[in-house]
C-alpha cells in the first residue's frame, strides 16, 4: 500500500528562487521587512501549532515510530529544481519530501507518529491540521510546527492498516525558507535527514539581464498590503524612447493609494536624477493604470523606479503563499512582458476582511449551452435613485461581472439596479431582468461600513447554435469496365448503434455522396462506409470498410459546424470479369468424283497473325467443326479457314480461304458472348478423278488338220478376228500374224464399271478349212483403287485360241501365190541347201531374241 501525505503542494514557483533587491538607497529596508515578518511569522504560527498539538494530545497518546521500524528518503528540492550539495540560494522556497517505507512486521497504532526534524538553518512553514486519506478513509494527520521546526505524521485509524497490513509507503511534503538568522553569503553545513549532507550559502540574486523587472514584498505592519517595485532600464541605457508602462493587477488585490518613484542613471550606487513631477499615470479601470515618464516618454540614458501598493481582497492559495502582477513595457527599440511575484509569510485571515465604507459590486454571469468567454457580455451599474449609470462592466471568463468600487460617504440604505447590455451575438439569448443591488452603510464610531446584497445573484443566457449538415462521401473505380451511373449502393452506418443511417449509388464519375446527416448539438460521431454486394455476375466487390468521425463544433457564431475526417482516402474499388465464353468454327466439304468419307480432309483455322489456332477433318456428310475457341476478353477477331493440300493421288483440292470475324461482346451481365461473321460460307469442293486405265485383247488362231490334230502353220492374214462391243458395233477387225496371233489395239477406260465385249472370228473361204466360229465374251471389270488410279480385271481378254481345222485332204494355199499355176517341184541346186538351213537359222535366231527382248520388258 503506497499512502501519500501532501502537506504542501509541489507546485513550480518559477521566480520565488530570486527576489530582486532595492536600489542602495532602500537596501536595509528589505532586509529590515524580511526580518520582520519572520519573527512574526514564527510567533503566529507556533501558537497555531501548539493549539493543534494540544487538540492532538487531546485524543491519543502520541507514541513515536522508531528509526529502525522504518527506511527514510528525502527528496529535497528549491522550486521544483533539486537542491546541489554546495548550491548557493536566494530567497526561494525550499520543498522538503520526506518517504518512510515501514515493513509489514511493523504495526500501526493510533497515536503513531512520523516525525522529521529541519535542520535550524530552515524556517518551515505552517500549513495547519491537514488530513490524510486512503481508500476513501481518513488514516492520519499532519502538523507542521514552526516552533519545533518539525512535521509530525499521527495514525489515527489503525483498524485501516489492521486489515491491510501489508507493506506500508508513507510520504508527505511540506515547504521551508531560509531561517532569518542565516546570516547571507556564508556557507551552512547541515545534514538532511534522509537526503545527507549539504553545504549551502544563502545570497542576495539581482539577476537583471534585461534590465526590465518586477517584485512585491509582504508589508511588515499590514500583511494585507503588498509593496510593489517595478524597475525600467536599469542599466539607463541610451535611445530607450517613447516608453510605455502598463500595469495589471490581477483579481484578489486593488490598487491603494497612489504610485510614487523616481528617475536614476545608476542604479546600484544609488544616484537618482529628474523629480517624479510631471510623470503620467493613466487609471483605465482599478486593476489597470499606464505609466509614461517625463520628458515626453523618453528614458535615454536613464532608469525609472516605480513604487506603489496593493491590497489582498481574497484569501490565498497557502500552498503557493505568492502574489502575481503583471506589467508591460513598450518602447521603440524594445519590447518586455513580465511578471512579478511577492512571497507571502503570513496568509491567514489575508483577504477575508471587510472593505469598510468601500463596495465593489459584482455578480455572476452564466452562459448555458457554451463556454463563457471573457469581455464577452456588458454590463451597467445604474443608481435607481436618479438612473444615472454609475459603472460599467464586462464578465471575466468565469463569468465574474466587477464594477469599479464606490465609495459611500454617508450612512443610509442605497439601491442599484444591475442590467445587462442586450447585444447581437449570434445564438446567444439575452436575459433582460434586472439584479437589484441594496447598499446599507453604518457608523460606528466614525468607521463606516457598507455591506450589499443581491436579489438574486447571475444573468443566465441561453446559447443554441444553429444545427448544420455534412454529406459524407467515399468514392468508386471499377476495374474490367466502364462505371455507370447508380451501379453500385453504399451503406453509411452509425459505428456506435451499428444503424444504417444512409444509403447511396455511385454517380458516373465514381462519386458517392450519402444523404445529408443533420446535426443539433456539438460532439463527434463516427461511422463506417460499406458496400453492399449486390453478387451481380461477373462483379468482384470491395469488402473493406472505411471509417469516418464527424466533428461537430461551434463555432461560437451561433452556427454549428460539421468537418469529416477520414481514416483514409482510399475509396471502393470492384473489378468486372466476364465469364469466358467459347465458338465452334463451322466449314463444309463437297466431294465431286467420289464419296466422301469422314476424316478424309484436313482443315486449318489460322488467327491474323498466321499462327495455326485449330485444325479438323471433315465427316462422313460433309460438316467440319473445329475444336472450340475460347475468348476471355471482348472484341473483333480475325481469322481464316482453308483446307490443307495433302496431295492425295487423284484429288483436286480448294485453295480457297474464307475470312472469318468473330466478335466478342459482354452482355453485361457477367458473359461474354461471341458471334461469327464470315464474308462467304466455308464451303470447299474438291473433285477426285483417278487415271485411266486400258486392256490389250489378244487372241490367237491355229490350224488343226486330221484326226490326229496335226498343227498346220498359220500364214500370216490367214485369219480375221473381230472385237465387238456391247452393241454389236465392229471396234476392230484384225488378221493374224506369222505366228497366227491377233492383238488388238489397247482398249481405255476413264471411269469404273464393268463392260463387254464379244471376240469372234470372220469367217473365211479358203477351200477345206472350217472356220471356228466360237464366240468369246470378253468382261472387263474397272475399278477405282481409291489411290487415284482405276484398275482392270478382264475374263476371255487374252490367251482365247480359235482352232480352225483344215481337211486331210486340203493343203492351205500360199496366198501370194496364183491358185491356177502348178509350182514346178525342183531339187534344191548345190549350196542352196546350205542358205536355206542358215536362212531358217536365221529366223529361228531373231524369234528367240525378240523372245528375250520381250521377256526383260516384262521383268522390267
Amino acid at each position: 500500500m503506497v499512502l501519500q501525505v501532501f502537506a504542501s503542494s509541489l507546485v513550480a514557483l518559477a521566480q520565488e528562487a530570486a527576489t530582486p533587491a532595492s536600489p542602495a538607497t532602500e537596501a536595509v529596508q528589505p532586509a529590515t521587512e524580511n526580518a520582520a515578518n519572520g519573527e512574526e511569522g514564527k510567533e503566529d504560527t507556533a501558537q497555531e501549532g501548539d493549539a493543534e498539538a494540544d487538540a492532538q494530545a487531546g485524543h491519543f497518546p502520541q507514541a513515536q515510530v522508531q528509526p529502525s521500524q522504518y527506511e527514510m528518503t528525502t527528496n529535497f528540492t528549491i522550486n521544483t529544481h533539486p537542491v546541489q550539495k554546495n548550491g548557493k540560494y536566494g530567497e526561494g522556497k525550499f520543498y522538503i519530501t520526506p518517504t518512510y517505507k515501514i515493513p509489514n512486521k511493523v504495526t500501526l497504532k493510533n497515536g503513531d507518529t512520523l516525525t522529521y526534524t529541519v535542520p535550524n538553518v530552515f524556517q518551515v512553514e505552517a500549513t495547519g491540521l491537514t488530513e490524510v486519506s486512503a481508500g476513501g478513509e481518513v488514516v492520519g494527520n499532519v502538523v507542521v510546527d514552526p516552533a519545533t521546526n518539525t512535521a509530525t505524521l499521527t495514525i489515527t485509524n489503525e483498524a485501516y492498516f489492521a486489515k491491510l497490513n501489508e507493506e506500508k509507503t508513507l510520504t508527505m511534503s511540506f515547504t521551508a525558507v531560509w531561517a532569518d538568522s542565516v546570516p547571507k553569503n556564508v556557507v551552512q553545513n547541515f545534514t538532511m535527514p534522509g537526503a545527507g549532507d549539504y553545504a549551502l550559502t544563502r545570497i542576495v540574486v539581482d539577476e537583471d539581464p534585461t534590465g526590465y523587472t518586477k517584485w512585491g514584498v509582504q508589508n511588515k505592519d499590514n500583511p494585507e498590503l503588498i509593496d510593489w517595485r517595478i524597475r525600467v532600464n536599469r542599466y539607463a541605457k541610451a535611445g530607450v524612447t517613447n516608453v510605455v508602462i502598463k500595469d495589471a493587477i490581477p483579481e484578489g488585490q486593488e490598487f491603494v493609494g497612489e504610485m510614487t518613484g523616481y528617475y536614476f542613471t545608476d542604479w546600484e550606487n544609488g544616484t537618482r536624477v529628474d523629480s517624479f513631477a510631471g510623470t503620467t499615470i493613466t487609471n483605465e479601470d482599478d486593476n489597470n493604470f499606464t505609466v509614461i515618464p517625463n520628458k515626453g516618454g523618453s528614458l535615454d540614458g536613464r532608469g525609472l523606479y516605480l513604487i506603489y501598493q496593493t491590497r489582498i481582497t481574497e484569501p490565498v492559495d497557502p500552498v503557493t503563499k505568492r502574489a502575481i502582477n503583471h506589467v508591460s513595457f513598450t518602447s521603440d527599440t524594445d519590447k518586455q512582458e513580465f511578471d512579478g511575484f511577492a512571497p507571502l509569510k503570513t496568509t491567514d485571515g489575508v483577504g477575508t476582511g471587510a472593505r469598510s465604507d468601500v463596495v465593489v459590486f459584482q455578480v455572476n454571469k452564466k452562459l448555458e449551452g457554451r463556454q463563457l468567454k471573457a469581455q464577452e457580455f456588458d454590463f451597467q451599474l445604474v443608481n435607481a435613485a436618479d438612473n444615472s449609470v454609475v459603472a460599467t462592466a464586462k464578465n471575466d471568463d468565469n463569468g465574474l461581472v466587477k464594477f469599479k468600487k464606490v465609495k459611500f460617504k454617508t450612512e443610509g440604505e442605497f439601491t442599484y439596479k444591475i442590467r445587462e447590455f442586450k447585444g447581437d451575438l449570434p445564438g446567444v439569448t439575452y436575459d433582460e431582468n434586472e439584479i437589484t443591488a441594496t447598499v446599507k452603510v453604518t457608523d460606528k464610531a466614525g468607521a463606516k461600513t457598507a455591506q450589499v446584497t443581491y436579489d438574486r445573484e447571475a444573468f443566465t443566457n441561453t446559447y443554441k447554435a444553429a444545427a448544420t449538415s455534412l454529406v459524407v462521401k467515399a468514392s468508386k473505380k471499377l476495374a474490367g469496365a466502364t462505371l455507370a451511373a447508380d451501379q453500385f449502393t453504399f451503406e453509411l452506418v452509425d459505428k456506435a448503434t451499428g444503424q444504417v443511417v444512409g444509403t447511396a449509388k455511385n454517380k458516373a464519375d465514381g462519386s458517392v455522396e450519402f444523404p445529408a446527416l443533420n446535426y443539433d448539438a456539438a460532439g463527434n460521431h463516427t461511422y463506417t462506409i460499406r458496400e453492399v454486394n449486390d453478387q451481380k455476375p461477373g462483379y468482384s466487390y470491395d469488402d473493406k470498410t472505411l471509417e469516418v468521425t464527424v466533428a461537430i463544433t461551434d463555432n461560437g457564431q451561433g452556427q454549428l459546424e460539421a468537418k469529416a475526417t477520414y481514416a483514409s482516402e482510399e475509396g471502393f474499388a470492384n473489378t468486372y470479369k466476364a465469364a469466358a465464353t467459347s465458338l465452334v468454327v463451322k466449314a463444309s466439304k463437297k466431294l465431286a468424283g467420289a464419296t466422301l468419307v469422314a476424316d478424309q480432309f484436313t482443315f486449318e483455322l489460322v488467327d491474323k497473325d498466321g499462327k495455326v489456332v485449330g485444325t479438323a477433318k471433315n465427316k462422313a456428310d460433309g460438316s467440319v467443326e473445329f475444336p472450340a475457341l475460347s475468348f476471355d476478353a471482348a472484341g473483333d477477331y480475325s481469322f481464316k479457314i482453308r483446307e490443307k493440300n495433302e496431295g492425295a493421288a487423284g484429288y483436286t483440292y480448294d485453295a480457297s480461304e474464307f475470312d472469318l470475324t468473330v466478335a466478342v461482346t459482354d452482355n453485361g451481365q457477367g458473359q461474354l458472348e461471341a458471334k461469327a461473321s464470315n464474308a462467304k460460307p466455308a464451303e470447299f469442293s474438291n473433285s477426285y478423278k483417278a487415271g485411266a486405265a486400258s486392256l490389250v485383247v489378244d487372241a490367237k488362231t491355229v490350224i488343226k488338220k486330221g484326226p490326229k490334230e496335226e498343227d498346220v502353220p498359220v500364214k500370216k492374214d490367214q485369219f480375221t478376228l473381230e472385237l465387238v462391243d456391247k452393241d454389236g458395233k465392229v471396234l476392230h477387225a484384225l488378221k493374224n500374224d506369222e505366228n497366227g496371233k491377233v492383238v488388238f489395239p489397247a482398249l481405255t477406260f476413264d471411269a469404273a464399271g464393268e463392260y463387254t465385249y464379244t471376240l469372234r472370228q470372220v469367217k473365211g473361204s479358203e477351200p477345206g478349212m472350217t472356220y471356228d466360229d466360237k464366240i468369246y465374251t470378253v468382261k472387263v471389270t474397272v475399278s477405282d483403287n481409291g489411290q487415284g488410279q482405276l484398275l482392270v480385271q478382264a475374263e476371255n481378254a487374252t490367251g482365247v485360241v480359235f482352232v480352225n481345222r483344215l481337211a486331210e485332204t486340203s493343203q492351205t494355199e500360199d496366198p501370194g501365190k496364183d491358185p491356177g499355176k502348178k509350182e514346178e517341184k525342183q531339187l534344191p541346186k548345190t549350196g542352196e541347201a546350205s542358205s536355206i538351213l542358215l536362212i531358217g537359222l536365221g529366223f529361228v535366231l531373231v524369234i528367240v531374241a525378240g523372245f528375250v527382248v520381250r521377256r526383260e520388258q516384262v521383268k522390267n
